[in-house]
């Protein structure tokens, strides 16, 4: 019997939906587009710079452009690099220290719109393609480079390569403040804007400002610096750094935009930014932590599953799986059992830090809290001079009734008793009287708003004032306190209108 075998076809649809699941907005396009570019950079050996413009129209689509000064493609690059996905031309395969994987993301920017490649190669012509949104690849003839194309290009001297996208409707193309700032914080960038080899740019075209790409290294202080053997990979290491930034990160922190957390590193690629642990995450005492867990062994793994799948042989079951998500959506596949084994090491080592800031973080908060009380108590040592001082006057012969007439009389109104002494668990009534004719704005049934200066003593939080059955003009509030536990002095105060008033 005869048997006929071939790979099985894949449908474009499937393609390009896969393309637009890993595209999905303007900073995906730039990810890929700059991430590549610092990749030819990379295998180079050298510094350089990459301009970000865009150019935002009404009606027409709007522009991004991305434009390096690295080595440049030539016809056959491009035939090679963009016009077949899931090769391996990255070089990573060979071993270079760079991001590229699955020879996919130059092609998958075109689910935001019409990609079109101007490089001047190392053979010193000029080559163009395009790719549409329906993955439809178009090389167009070279030319000898000229200085017009030269200026078109923005390429003043040696090789290059421009990419514009035309931007669908369907996307948003954020205003230049927002695109410099969300940059700035995007996780997959942050080594290339740190280490500052390769300058990213940002230029808006169209109100003619530009602005070099920094991120501000919080202030921070090394709190573990250790290098580990993964479990269940004896031969392969990873170093842990973090870090306590002296202020909390602020806003929440997402998965692509964060200055906090774990950058998860390879040789050269960040692939995410985590804690860890969903619980850490939400944790407010880990909002100050940074740092990197660097891991070379997942090229390595990549390069190894790759190796495999392209022989036909089985994966092994230490590496059954590709590392990195394809799709570089979810950064590494969390359940690859090497991520797991990387991320659980280092979890031991982040989570107990982040318990310690925790109690430091309580401490502060009971100090605070501390002084607090021992302000309230310094007013209440005071209140209690002052108490022992109307003791005296009465035992010198002015008595509570006659304090009481004078208050209204001066005042307008009276709190008594003015200071009494209860035993735990007495309850005792109190008295406000006010004077309508001193204070016209308090009226009948108005609220007295009472709060205790401590737990010592309970009372209600409001009572009422009504007419005083024994005196014209004159409305009265009674209110009962309760001595709860043994103190030196405590009291409370009301307030009604403008009238405020204490009790001892």
């Amino acid at each position: 019997m005869e048997i006929t075998r071939r790979q099985i076809e894949v449908d474009s649809r499937r393609i390009i939906q896969d393309a637009k699941l890993a595209i999905t907005d303007v900073y995906d396009a730039i990810v890929e587009l700059v991430t590549n570019s610092d990749d030819r950079y990379q295998i180079l050996g050298r510094s350089g710079s990459i301009e970000i413009e865009i150019l935002r129209r009404r009606e027409k689509p709007s522009l991004l452009i991305v434009r390096d000064f690295a080595d440049g493609m030539t016809r056959n690059d491009m035939e090679e690099k963009l016009a077949r996905i899931g090769g391996r031309v990255s070089g990573l395969e060979k071993g270079y220290s760079v991001r590229g994987t699955n020879s996919r993301g130059a092609k998958d920017i075109a689910a935001l719109g019409e990609v079109t490649y101007h490089s001047i190669g190392q053979d010193r012509y000029f080559h163009t393609c395009k790719i549409t949104p329906n993955l439809e690849f178009e090389l167009h003839e070279s030319q000898k480079v000229t200085l017009d194309i030269r200026r078109k290009l923005k390429i003043k001297r040696g090789t290059g390569t421009v990419v514009t996208i035309r931007i669908g409707a369907n996307y948003t193309v954020p205003i230049h403040s927002t695109l410099v700032k969300r940059l700035t914080d995007l996780v997959p960038l942050r080594d290339i804007i740190c280490q500052k080899k390769v300058k990213i740019l940002v230029r808006d075209i169209q109100q003619n400002r530009q602005q070099v790409i920094k991120f501000p290294t919080p202030k921070s202080t090394k709190r573990l610096s250790e290098s580990f053997t993964v479990p269940g990979y004896p031969n392969h290491k990873a170093k842990l750094a973090i870090f306590r930034a002296k202020k909390p990160f602020e806003g929440y922190q997402q998965r692509r935009f964060r200055r906090g957390g774990i950058l998860i590193k390879s040789r050269h690629a960040i692939h995410e930014a985590t804690l860890f642990d969903a619980e850490l995450e939400r944790d407010a005492s880990a909002n100050r932590f940074h740092g990197r867990l660097t891991c070379e062994s997942i090229d390595f793994l990549w390069n190894e599953f790759d190796d495999r799948t392209e022989r036909g042989v089985e994966p092994l079951e230490t590496n059954p799986k590709p590392i990195i998500d394809p799709s570089r959506r979810a950064g590494l596949t969390k359940d690859h059992p090497f991520v797991k084994a990387l991320f659980e090491e280092a979890l031991k080592r982040l989570r107990p830090l982040v318990d310690e800031e925790r109690k430091r973080e309580q401490k502060e908060r009971s100090k605070i809290e501390s002084d607090k009380t021992r302000k309230r108590l310094n007013k209440l040592e005071r209140a209690a001079s002052n108490f022992m001082k109307d003791i005296t006057d009465i035992e010198e012969g002015e008595s509570d009734s006659t304090r009481r007439k004078s208050d209204l009389r001066l005042k307008g109104f009276s709190l008594a008793p003015r200071f009494t002494k209860m035993v735990i668990g007495e309850s005792r009534h109190f008295y406000l009287s006010v004077v309508q004719e001193k204070f016209p704005e308090i009226r009948l049934d108005d609220t007295v708003q009472i709060e205790c200066f401590g737990r010592e003593i309970q009372a209600p939080d409001f009572t009422t004032l009504k007419l005083d059955p024994t005196k014209d003009g004159m409305l009265k509030a009674r209110l009962t306190v309760q001595a709860i536990e043994k103190t030196t002095a405590t009291g409370f105060k009301i307030n009604v209108g403008p009238i405020s008033g204490e009790s001892l």
